[in-house]
């Protein structure tokens, strides 16, 4: 019954005894109300149908506590897969590419201040990029989070060698 304003909210199905569907969609006559219904096999675990594990068999190999294959070890908690090596340990910090990149900095920066440096402006390169090369290269080897970093302070190393080189150069020239 309505009472105008729209269509019945819950329309009367006809009965499957008389020869009706029972599925939920009006008008979809001769539909099967289910999967499966209609001589489709149901899903495996359905009422009355075998389960992987049914009848005395593990669902997958190593389930029931037995070794899957000669030679592996059984567990009260089932097959438990080899791990070669161990767990791998988390990733270093990233404190090595972030020194790298500051005596980079520094000492591509320093020689270049306005500040009276007579006599030794050519040297200070050296000590901060030899050890931000040092570290950077440190920084880039095995299991690091700051790697990019690192290659960015021993690009800048490099670049401020070069150039205490060439003003080591001019000097002694």
């Amino acid at each position: 019954m309505t009472d105008g304003f729209g269509a019945e909210p819950n329309p009367p199905h006809p009965d499957p005894a008389a020869g009706g569907s029972t599925s939920p969609h009006p008008g979809a006559v001769g539909q099967p109300p289910y999967p499966g219904a209609a001589g489709q096999p149901p899903h495996p675990g359905a009422v009355g149908q075998p389960y992987p594990g049914a009848g005395g068999q593990a669902p997958y190999p190593g389930a029931d506590g037995q070794a899957p294959y000669p030679g592996a070890a059984a567990s009260p908690y089932g097959y438990q897969q080899p791990w070669p090596g161990g767990p791998v340990p988390p990733a270093k910090g990233l404190w090595l590419g972030v020194a790298a990149l500051v005596l980079g900095l520094l000492a591509l920066v320093l020689p270049f201040l306005p500040v009276d440096m007579t006599g030794f402006r050519a040297y200070v390169p050296f000590p901060f990029g030899l050890a931000g090369l040092v570290l950077g290269v440190l920084g880039c080897v095995g299991r690091r989070s700051g790697k990019p970093m690192a290659a960015v302070g021993i690009a800048l190393s490099a670049l401020a060698l070069v150039a205490g080189l060439l003003m080591l150069a001019g000097t002694l020239g």
